[in-house]
């Protein structure tokens, strides 16, 4: 085996040993490989990130039509809650869903929330955003008020949760649209 020489300044107790030291090429390797993915994963976020320059008139075309319509879990805190918002008709989200739903509103023709109580076992209803607001407290339409429980729809898979039974989300978790209005029309059905 190869005798490794100390690097200057290195105390001799410090040394690695020679089995470290054969290890020590792999494990830079490695380093070497995660610091690329991280400087790709950053790009991609700051590509993201960047404001879209001039384009074309056929490509703002396309950005002006509206995406599809997305839906949202909401989680209540208590049946209160729900009540008072149907009268008011308007729910305080925190910021981080606040934003999420934003950009949802700007970006698709419909946005519906789902809302269930947590820790009651059933959705209790579904309403449409209207208009969003700077302090998180938007304007939504509700739709319908119902009980449907939770055993009613665990067939109900999300794939935007991991293939989760829909219910498994927590508050401001995207669902999939078409899972979305299956939920929705159980609702309006009970």
């Amino acid at each position: 085996m190869p005798r490794v020489s100390p690097p200057d300044g290195l105390p001799v107790s410090q040394i690695p040993s020679q089995e470290v030291a054969a290890q020590i090429p792999k494990i830079n390797e490695e380093l070497a490989g995660i610091k690329e993915e991280l400087r790709s994963l950053k790009q991609k976020i700051d590509q993201q990130n960047k404001t879209p320059g001039p384009v074309s008139s056929e490509m703002a075309e396309t950005r002006k039509q509206p995406a599809g319509p997305r839906c949202f879990m909401i989680k209540a805190k208590n049946y209160m809650a729900i009540n008072q918002s149907r009268r008011c008709g308007s729910w305080q989200f925190s910021h981080h869903i606040a934003n999420k739903l934003r950009r949802a509103h700007q970006e698709s023709q419909q946005v519906t929330l789902v809302f269930s109580v947590t820790g009651s076992g059933h959705f209790q209803g579904y309403a449409h955003l209207k208009a969003t607001g700077q302090s998180g407290t938007f304007s939504i339409e509700w739709k319908k008020l119902a009980n449907v429980p939770f055993t009613e729809t665990r067939n109900l898979l999300n794939p935007l949760c991991g293939n989760l039974s829909v219910q498994r989300g927590h508050s401001g978790q995207e669902i999939e649209p078409k899972i979305g209005a299956i939920l929705c029309s159980l609702l309006d059905q009970s």
